[in-house]
């Protein structure tokens, strides 16, 4: 009896030392595989900051391409629209994915395009002649997001050059509610709209003819995957803002002190109020 109970312990600690050790190798496996993801993920930082930069620069040429053909102070006719939109969808097909992030917040393929017709529909475009991406040594912030998956936040801005006037928006993706809602601030003049024919009646000038530069403040956040061995965007939330936006030429705004005017920081011509700093003046 005693030499069965023996041979009933040795087995079990035959099991026991057995199941130890696969659970080391198994340990040591996964510590391995989470060291390797890491190190493949840091030499890939270099190919995200690149796509995402050239993404940034095809919306600057697609801003270019789109508004070439616009008379200043009209929205797009029907066939100008219709170019706009082949640009932005060969955009699409270039950059995104419809593959799923875990935890992304922002616009994907399908919502982007849908508020690219919106902007289309409610905004007058400014006329872009340059608008190339400027990076600074911390214009990226890289982030693993699940095996495949980044998020990247993103800070830069456009050195731009346009012709239309300080309160039209240059399309930035990532932005539909301000497009849905800009015109409710009085901001967009369509020639013969009713905020158009108020500002007339009330003898404010509206210029689409003001040759404009400067730079155009860009940050936001993508949420991006490894597809085919290539990034893609799946979804992209950016604001973008005209940080220092000064006249080539002064002609806008029916005043003859270009450097007052260009202190303001904000310009409300349909009821010709100047506001500084937050205060009427």
């Amino acid at each position: 009896m005693l030499g069965g109970k023996n041979l009933n312990f040795k087995k079990f600690i035959r099991r026991m030392n057995r199941g130890v050790v696969l659970g080391i190798v198994f340990l040591l496996f996964m510590t391995g595989f989470v060291i390797i993801d890491e190190s493949n993920f840091k030499n890939e930082e270099g190919n995200i900051e690149e796509m995402i930069t050239n993404y940034l620069q095809d919306v600057g040429d697609l801003n270019v391409a789109a508004s070439s053909t616009i008379i200043p102070g009209d929205k797009a006719n029907a066939a100008q629209a219709a170019a706009a939109r082949a640009l932005l969808v060969q955009l699409i097909d270039d950059y995104y994915t419809t593959s799923e992030v875990q935890n992304a917040y922002g616009q994907t393929s399908s919502d982007e395009i849908s508020a690219y017709n919106t902007y289309l529909e409610n905004v007058v475009m400014p006329i872009v002649k340059k608008q190339d991406v400027v990076l600074n040594p911390y214009s990226f912030e890289i982030t693993k997001n699940g095996v495949g998956c980044a998020i990247v936040r993103v800070d830069c801005s456009y050195d731009i050059e346009y012709q239309g006037n300080y309160y039209q928006t240059i399309y930035t993706p990532g932005s539909r509610t301000f497009y849905d809602n800009y015109s409710d601030y009085g901001m967009v003049y369509v020639k013969g709209s009713a905020a158009y024919n108020e500002a007339v009646e009330q003898d404010t000038t509206i210029s689409y003819d003001t040759n404009l530069a400067g730079t155009y403040s860009v940050d936001g956040t993508f949420y991006i995957k490894r597809v085919d061995g290539q990034w893609k965007i799946y979804a992209v939330s950016l604001y973008s803002y005209p940080d220092n936006i000064n006249e080539v030429q002064a002609n806008a705004f029916n005043t003859t002190n270009t450097e007052w005017k260009l202190s303001c920081d904000y310009i409300i011509p349909n009821n010709r109020k100047f506001i500084e700093g937050g205060l009427e003046i």
